[in-house]
């Protein structure tokens, strides 16, 4: 299966048979989710990560159509199709995770709505993972199972850089810097820059693949966080530390996974009894790499799933 800038449009943002749907958070915040009618296998809901909007996640959706499952998605608040913050909408910004898990309420509200009922399945992906996490603990999200594919409970960083990095996002943040873009950040969107090489997938046909998208839909993408974000993502991720995972897990990692921390990753799991699943050579896009490796994610998903009976 591979993404195509041609199959998501504006109108049905999942692919074929999906709509969009406009709601509004319980602050006001205007927000866009998608929707795809599926099978009898529930609702399985696609948490995005940062950056991200609805269209990039049509092949992932339909993925999950083809496996029973109705599904419904979030462009979080301040990216994709969603109320953006700051007079520079190319900025990624947000005063707290708190706000996310608002975004998350207005979603399931409207899942609710439609006839769709509890959400059966979370399929979360890196910022979505720390988001998810916290409202399954917090008893906001309670699925019968999650896929967490490269989740944010950490940074691939070194120790010394991430005390490094603390210290200067939390000192940047207290001298009013808060809305400005963090070190090395800016408007160009990472999709469009044609990285070599990429972090997001080792597949030069699904990176131009997901430029093309972007280019395409310029006011979907998004730039560099700000030190606000940053200073609110260091701070959740310290937080969820502290919690365990209640909803029985699968969590999925590349080999080269160079974003988010393998090693938090694979701690969480050994801790909350989460099955653990590496995709060697795979990157942080595991549903948009290399054909053979979607497919081992995939496989990896089937069978997880099968031994929750969803």
């Amino acid at each position: 299966m591979t993404l195509s800038p041609e199959i998501p449009t504006r109108a049905a943002p999942l692919g074929p048979g999906s709509r969009a749907v406009e709601l509004t958070a319980a602050d006001g915040t205007r927000l866009r989710a998608a929707m795809l009618e599926g099978g009898g296998r529930g609702c399985a809901l696609l948490l995005q990560g940062r950056t991200e909007f609805a269209e990039k996640y049509a092949q992932v959706a339909q993925a999950l159509k083809s496996r029973g499952f109705s599904v419904a998605t979030i462009d979080w608040r301040g990216q994709g199709g969603s109320q953006r913050p700051l007079a520079d909408p190319r900025k990624g910004h947000v005063g707290g995770f708190t706000e996310y898990q608002a975004d998350l309420d207005a979603l399931l509200a409207a899942t609710a709505d439609a006839g769709a009922g509890p959400p059966r399945l979370a399929l979360a992906h890196s910022m979505g993972g720390a988001i998810a996490l916290r409202a399954f603990v917090e008893g906001r999200l309670a699925p019968a199972a999650a896929v967490f594919s490269a989740p944010m409970w950490g940074l691939a960083l070194s120790r010394p850089a991430r005390a490094v990095a603390k210290a200067v996002v939390f000192v940047a943040a207290r001298l009013r810097c808060a809305e400005r873009y963090g070190p090395g950040g800016g408007p160009a969107s990472y999709a469009e820059t044609d990285p070599d090489p990429n972090v997001l997938t080792a597949d030069p046909a699904q990176a131009e693949a997901l430029a093309a998208l972007t280019r395409a839909n310029p006011d979907l993408a998004l730039g560099g966080p700000t030190y606000g974000w940053l200073r609110a993502a260091f701070r959740e991720m310290r937080a969820l530390e502290r919690v365990a995972c209640p909803v029985p897990s699968l969590v999925l990692v590349g080999g080269g996974e160079a974003v988010t921390s393998p090693k938090a990753m694979a701690a969480r799991a050994a801790r909350d009894g989460m099955r653990l699943e590496t995709i060697p050579g795979g990157r942080h896009e595991l549903f948009l790499e290399t054909p053979e490796r979607q497919a081992a994610a995939w496989a990896a998903v089937d069978g997880f799933l099968a031994g929750q009976r969803l």
